[in-house]
C-alpha cells in the first residue's frame, strides 16, 4: 500500500522531492509502510501535524470500516453512521498522545501491511484484488 502511495504521489506531485525517500530505498533497503509515505507525503507538501495525523487517521479508520462493510451483515448508512461516530474518538485520542515523546510510541502499520500481502496466497481470500 506504501509503494502504490508512492507511485500516485509521483504522478500527483511530480515536483515534489523523492530523493529521500528513494535513497533510504536504494542505499538501506527501506519499507515503504504506507504510514511513513504518508508522512513524508505530507511533510513535502507542508502539512500542519495535526491535519496530517487526523487525516491519516480517519483514512485508516475509513478502510477498517468498508473492510467490515463487505465482511458483516451492515449497510452504507451504518457504515457512515459508524465513521461519523469515530471521529471524536481520532480527535480525542490524538489529542492524547499528542504530546507523547516519539520514542514512546509503537505502531502496528507494518505487522497490518504484512498480514494484508499475506492474504493474497491464502487458500480462501476474503477479498479478491
Amino acid at each position: 500500500m506504501g509503494k502504490r502511495l508512492l507511485k500516485l504521489a509521483r504522478s500527483l506531485y511530480p515536483w515534489m522531492d523523492f530523493s529521500l525517500i528513494d535513497e533510504a530505498i536504494r542505499e538501506h533497503g527501506a519499507y515503504c509502510g504506507i504510514t511513513t509515505i504518508h508522512g513524508y507525503i505530507n511533510y513535502q507538501l507542508e502539512i500542519e501535524l495535526d491535519e496530517a495525523v487526523t487525516g491519516h487517521l480517519y483514512t485508516s479508520v475509513n478502510a477498517y470500516v468498508n473492510s467490515a462493510l463487505r465482511l458483516l451483515p451492515i449497510g452504507q448508512t451504518e457504515a457512515q453512521m459508524l465513521i461519523q461516530k469515530l471521529l471524536d474518538d481520532i480527535e480525542a485520542e490524538w489529542a492524547l498522545i499528542r504530546g507523547n515523546d516519539p520514542e514512546d510510541m509503537h505502531s502496528f502499520g507494518i505487522a497490518q501491511e504484512i498480514y494484508a500481502m499475506r492474504h493474497e496466497t491464502l487458500p480462501a481470500r476474503l477479498f479478491m484484488s
